[in-house]
């Protein structure tokens, strides 16, 4: 077996880093898909592809505003960044980034939608 022609695997955390930080749409169209599906876990696996394509938390955090180890444990598996959080990063990523949260039609199915449109919260 030829040990030169083997090369190293490029982890997907890169290559979707990358993709990311060639074509913003393409990082929207992700989160607005997570969210239209109801898949949080993604859309923060999502979060944190995007941020590491802008330069990583130190330099997102920097850029927002934010404290670097509050976005850490946001974007973490068992994370859940609030409101003021995903402001943050959007304002740091790209303020014209074009996100449309919960309120699109789409949007309206997931459990959540339902449970606010029946007063739950």
């Amino acid at each position: 077996m030829n040990t030169e022609s083997i090369q190293a695997a490029v982890p997907y955390d890169d290559v979707a880093a990358h993709m990311y930080a060639e074509d913003p749409q393409l990082a929207a169209d992700m989160l607005n898909a997570c969210l239209e599906e109801g898949k949080l876990d993604e859309f923060i696996i999502t979060l944190r592809h995007i941020v590491k394509a802008y330069g990583g938390l130190h330099e997102v955090a920097r850029e927002s505003g934010l404290h670097e180890k509050s976005l850490y444990k946001s974007l973490s598996s068992n994370g859940n960044p609030t409101l003021n959080t995903l402001l943050g990063l959007a304002a740091a990523i790209n303020p014209d980034f074009p996100l449309k949260f919960l309120c699109t039609s789409a949007g309206r199915k997931n459990s959540a939608w339902r449970a606010l449109k029946k007063g739950l919260f």
